[in-house]
C-alpha cells in the first residue's frame, strides 16, 4: 500500500483494519476516485518494476549473508 501511495489502507491491528474497512467503504468518492486512478499507481509503482525488484532482493540477500558471515565466522 505505501507502493502505492495509499498509507491510509495500512492497518495496525484487526480492530484498526474493521475500522479503516468501515470509513473507507462508505467514502464513495474516494472509492471511485481510486478506481479510476488504480492502474496509474500501479504502473508507476516499485511494484512493477521487476528488475529494480530483483536488484533490491539480491542487495538484502548480500546484507544477510554478510551480517551471518560475520556473526557466525567472524
Amino acid at each position: 500500500m505505501m507502493n502505492l501511495e495509499l498509507p491510509q489502507w495500512v492497518a495496525t491491528s484487526h480492530e484498526d483494519y474493521i475500522a479503516k474497512a468501515h470509513t473507507l467503504v462508505q467514502d464513495t468518492p474516494a472509492l471511485s476516485e481510486l478506481r479510476a486512478t488504480m492502474r496509474e499507481r500501479l504502473r508507476r509503482s516499485p511494484i512493477m518494476d521487476g528488475v529494480g525488484f530483483a536488484r533490491a532482493v539480491e542487495a538484502v540477500y548480500r546484507q544477510m549473508f554478510a551480517r551471518w558471515a560475520e556473526t557466525s565466522h567472524g
